[in-house]
């Protein structure tokens, strides 16, 4: 027969049976019980936070904490150092960050799954790396507003994934293999103004086709020239 387990109340938080079974127990020892377990798991979740945040500046990583909350860290800065495994995931478990800045880092497509639960982020630069674009199926985009991404080795097929971040305003490309072929489904991003695609494949004729799916009255910084759509 297998061991009746004791019930749980959160997690890695045990309640013994004979409370539950009403052994020798008394009610006010039963609510004492459940009442620290409630109450450890802000201390849970502190240690855990600090433990991220320790870990990431010990690889040289500047981590700004949130001022509402400082257990939580709000922007992460870390560039020129080849990022391991590890590493990426102590990133990828700080849950509250909504910078990120990880430039010259040695990632590509396939390092991006450590980032998939960060669903906060509004700002990530990711340039000089190794990242073609089919790694952006892995962030989650619902927050995004900027996206650094040039001096990459990207093609086309990451606009697929640039689209799905509706809330985007300022998107880097420069230095990368996107071609004019990706212009007109960037220009239809309804928020997306501000846009580099210097040293790229792209021609007149892509900025052209960018600039047509704009609003009129919209104002729009591209390639460092200002457009104003009539």
């Amino acid at each position: 027969m297998s061991a009746e387990k004791s019930p749980q109340t959160g997690k890695g938080c045990r309640i013994p049976l004979a409370v539950v079974l009403g052994g020798t127990v008394t009610v006010g020892s039963a609510l004492g019980l459940i009442g620290s377990c409630i109450e450890s798991a802000p201390r849970r979740e502190k240690a855990l936070n600090e433990e991220i945040i320790r870990r990431i500046e010990e690889i040289g990583g500047d981590v700004h904490r949130d001022t509402k909350n400082r257990l939580r860290a709000h922007y992460i800065s870390i560039s020129d150092r080849e990022l391991t495994d590890e590493d990426l995931e102590n990133i990828g478990n700080a849950i509250h960050v909504e910078e990120l800045y990880l430039f010259n880092t040695g990632l590509s497509d396939e390092d991006l799954i450590y980032f998939r639960n960060l669903s906060n982020l509004k700002e990530i630069d990711l340039r000089k790396n190794a990242i073609t674009g089919k790694g952006l199926a892995h962030i989650q985009g619902a927050h995004m507003q900027k996206l650094w991404i040039g001096f990459n080795p990207l093609t086309d097929d990451a606009v697929e994934h640039i689209q799905k971040m509706e809330n985007l305003t300022d998107l880097a490309l420069n230095d990368s293999n996107i071609t004019d072929a990706a212009m007109a489904p960037l220009g239809a991003m309804k928020n997306l103004n501000t846009v580099n695609t210097t040293r790229t494949q792209t021609t007149t004729e892509g900025e052209e086709a960018f600039l047509r799916q704009k609003a009129p009255g919209t104002t729009v910084l591209l390639n460092h020239n200002a457009y104003s759509i009539k």
